[in-house]
């Protein structure tokens, strides 16, 4: 903090004290460091980042975490683990616990954890992930969306039903506030909050959520192809509690056909994924 108890630009919250000043960092005319402008400092005594593991060979961190998640798409995760928490480690004695650049790492790291079936600590790790994006980007950046939606995954694989609904529900919340109303953007979180929101016996807000998707499809003119028969038929089979199908040239008749209809049917619950408040019941199949 500065001589009048306001924060020093570039302090992490939680932080007392501002970072040491070093010779190499600017000063402004009002004897605040310029942090914008200066090459960022590790703490005083603190070793520099050296190149992470044998393995990893190459010059930047950023190539080196490139390398640890090529190896997690081919499924060779022997030493990634220990690379990432070793990173991490590193990057936070070099800068702080809110860095942002903590964010991908630790997404990796939840990643590993995950291949490991270690979700427990899958889902803390993400969590941290997502609070550190929220404290750097805002707290409704776009960006924390689809690290929302692997702690919702690790949640689920915890059985964590009530947790893992919450983040799917804040994961759509995020996406709504970022893009305009009538955005095809929207489309895929509309698409993957229906489809759970089905699974856990939320009905009437599932059939929203595709009509939501019909609207968006009509409203750019793309009410086409496989996007517009998923959204269709997932309205359709909620109204009446079977598989409806559509004859392609003629979509836009079955969507205003949809959008008049005002039958709603009682859909079972499936008994993986119960509605926190609902009794599960054996699931209907269509």
């Amino acid at each position: 903090q500065d001589a009048e108890g306001l924060p020093v630009a570039g302090e992490p919250p939680g932080m007392s004290e501002s970072a040491p000043v070093t010779t190499d960092t600017a000063i402004t005319a009002e004897g605040v460091p310029d942090t914008a402008s200066a090459p960022a400092q590790p703490p005083q005594g603190a070793e520099p980042l050296p190149i992470l593991g044998e393995s990893l060979i190459d010059d930047t961190p950023t190539d080196a975490l490139d390398q640890i998640e090529q190896a997690l798409k081919a499924s060779e995760v022997t030493d990634a683990k220990a690379e990432l928490t070793a990173y991490i480690e590193q990057v936070e004695d070099a800068t702080h616990r809110y860095s942002p650049d903590l964010v991908r790492p630790l997404v990796l790291l939840g990643d590993v954890q995950m291949s490991e079936k270690d979700f427990t600590a899958a889902a803390d790790t993400f969590g941290r992930a997502v609070h550190i994006d929220r404290v750097a980007n805002g707290l409704h950046s776009a960006s924390q969306a689809a690290i929302v939606y692997r702690e919702a995954d690790a949640l689920v694989a915890l059985g964590n039903i009530a947790a893992a609904n919450d983040r799917e529900l804040y994961a759509y919340e995020i996406q709504e506030r970022q893009y305009d109303d009538t955005s095809l953007d929207l489309l895929p979180a509309a698409f993957r909050l229906a489809d759970w929101q089905v699974k856990t016996g939320s009905i009437l807000g599932a059939r929203t959520l595709y009509e939501k998707a019909i609207y968006l499809l009509e409203t750019n003119d793309a009410l086409t192809g496989d996007r517009a028969l998923k959204a269709l038929r997932g309205a359709a089979s909620l109204i009446f509690g079977r598989e409806v199908n559509f004859v392609p040239g003629k979509l836009y008749e079955a969507s205003t056909w949809i959008a008049s209809s005002s039958i709603v049917m009682t859909i079972s619950v499936p008994a993986a994924f119960p509605n926190p408040t609902a009794t599960t019941i054996p699931p209907l199949r269509w």
